[in-house]
């Protein structure tokens, strides 16, 4: 990625937040999308179902030092951050979709700015 987070994961976002009808493969999209940008360690996700092989339910993602999780819950989605001590969140706390994309791009963009690919 260059520079910046692209226009593809800023997509990704906006999808998410506002299409009720494909939430979960929305989500499972930006999941996949995430793992290339930030590592497989940097994301975790929760399935509903036997052996997590159901449905995806969360998705967490970790970004310098922060915690950024998204639950599909009733139809909806909901954002949370979390200061994260060694990859884990310490107190999650609901903020509103936008501000948790704004909030995540921009620690995406300085992570890229601090560690520029050769």
């Amino acid at each position: 990625m260059a520079g910046r987070a692209d226009d593809e994961l800023t997509q990704a976002f906006a999808r998410l937040g506002r299409d009720t009808a494909n939430q979960r493969d929305t989500l499972e999209s930006l999941v996949k999308l995430l793992r290339k940008r930030l590592g497989v360690g940097a994301v975790r996700v929760s399935r509903r179902g036997l052996w997590g092989f159901g449905k995806l339910e969360s998705a967490t993602f970790v970004v310098g030092d922060h915690s950024y999780s998204v639950t599909i819950s009733g139809g909806k989605v909901v954002a949370r951050i979390a200061d994260a001590v060694g990859g884990v969140g310490l107190s999650h706390q609901p903020i509103g979709w936008d501000d948790w994309v704004h909030t995540l791009v921009a620690e995406i963009d300085a992570t890229i700015a601090q560690n520029p690919e050769p």
